[in-house]
């Protein structure tokens, strides 16, 4: 049975190095462009340039205007090992929040509009901050905060701890896009696709594709060896 379990684990593991290695092949199809103002339809192309925003948001933890935030609660609990000695976690509590609005990419050229719903955000700016014990279980509206409902602590004994971890793309910072252009009305923007995803990411084309192939060998590598211990365990008499 054991081996059966390991087994079954590996393949989950080939799966998902499986995935990464799509993911990888379908970024290294994605042509820079020289300038936003030059981007041709139907391709799926890498877009650079300066993120800008009439009415952005504000992100709950820094306080910065920013065009997406997204955000995890946790709690620190106790858990006892087979010695009933005491172990502490960090426990998520309830969903991920995120938001996001439409806003523009631009260069020296001009400008395009991204509209992030269903995006993908791969290495932005990411920042964790304490919070003040009790003030995840104080929240009013579920776990849809406005900004002033944190309660930020500077410092925080173990086992009292309360924490949110924020990632968030600033108003002003420089932004790779990964998408196909296409045209609604006359106005040019970029989107994602069946085959192409919209990927919002400080990274490279070849940061990107390096980072998924190596997750792809990690999981293809891990999956092969577990399947391989699963196969010998289920030989064993």
């Amino acid at each position: 049975m054991l081996g059966i379990v390991v087994a079954c684990g590996g393949g989950l593991f080939v799966v998902f190095g499986i995935r990464k290695t799509n993911e990888s092949n379908a970024l290294s199809r994605y042509v820079p462009a020289d300038t936003i103002e030059s981007i041709p339809f139907g391709v799926p192309i890498v877009a650079t340039g300066t993120v800008v925003a009439d009415q952005p948001l504000t992100s709950p933890v820094t306080q910065k205007p920013c065009v997406y935030f997204d955000y995890v609660l946790e709690r620190e609990v106790e858990s006892k090992d087979d010695r009933e000695n005491t172990n502490w976690h960090w426990q998520q509590v309830g969903s991920p929040e995120k938001q996001t609005i439409p806003f523009y990419l631009q260069d020296q050229s001009g400008k395009m509009l991204i509209k992030p719903d269903g995006c993908e955000v791969n290495g932005i700016f990411r920042t964790q901050q304490f919070l003040q014990p009790g003030t995840i279980s104080n929240l009013s509206g579920g776990l849809k905060l406005l900004a002033d409902a944190f309660q930020f602590a500077t410092t925080a004994a173990k086992g009292n701890r309360e924490r949110v971890t924020e990632s968030m793309i600033a108003i002003g910072s420089n932004l790779n896009v990964f998408g196909i252009a296409t045209l609604e009305g006359e106005q040019k923007f970029l989107q994602k696709t069946h085959d192409y995803p919209l990927v919002l990411s400080p990274l490279s084309k070849d940061q990107l594709v390096g980072s998924e192939r190596k997750n792809a060998y990690l999981f293809l590598g891990l999956g092969a060896l577990l399947i391989i211990i699963g196969l010998l365990l289920m030989t064993q008499k």
